[in-house]
């Protein structure tokens, strides 16, 4: 009797899956921005500025100039068909890129372990695959040079700053 009155009361399992939008970074003040004709969005800090470029990238900067963080939203007919499916094509850029995949929660994605500079920028690349989708997000900044707080923000959220809307 004693246990079946304590589970009665004893907290539930955490779940192994959730949602794929962190409600936490909205309820923080982050803002949503959602890519065009879809429920799929990503969420940045408030004082973040972005935009859609024509090709519907979204573009963020620090200073309003420099291009700091991309995120590419690619959908294809087979992640449509299987939206699991989000899921192998990670997993086959992961072992291209020698990276292994991390599942959390709906997600699946990797760090690119290859970093790429030009004169101005070094940028990082993160695959991010929820179901039916796959973002890819950029984050650069000066090289040799600690991250600025916001991109730093950012790149913890990861990949929680992606999800789909219901």
């Amino acid at each position: 009797m004693f246990d079946a009155i304590r589970k009665l009361f004893s907290r539930p399992p955490a779940p192994t899956h959730g949602g794929g939008l962190c409600i936490a970074l909205l309820r923080d003040g982050w803002k949503c921005h959602r890519f065009a004709e879809t429920d799929f969005v990503v969420v940045l800090p408030h004082d973040f500025l972005a935009a859609f470029d024509g090709e519907g990238v979204l573009i963020g900067a620090i200073d309003g100039s420099s291009h700091n963080f991309s995120a590419t939203l690619h959908r294809h007919e087979a992640f449509t068909n299987d939206p699991k499916s989000a899921y192998d094509f990670v997993d086959h850029l992961a072992t291209k890129s020698g990276a292994r995949p991390i599942d959390k929660g709906t997600y699946r994605y990797f760090q690119d372990p290859t970093t790429r500079a030009d004169d101005e920028l070094q940028y990082t690349f993160y695959i991010i695959g929820i179901p039916g989708a796959v973002v890819i997000v950029s984050i650069a900044s000066a090289p040799n040079q600690e991250r600025p707080e916001t991109l730093k923000r950012i790149e913890a959220a990861i990949p929680d700053l992606i999800g789909e809307l219901a």
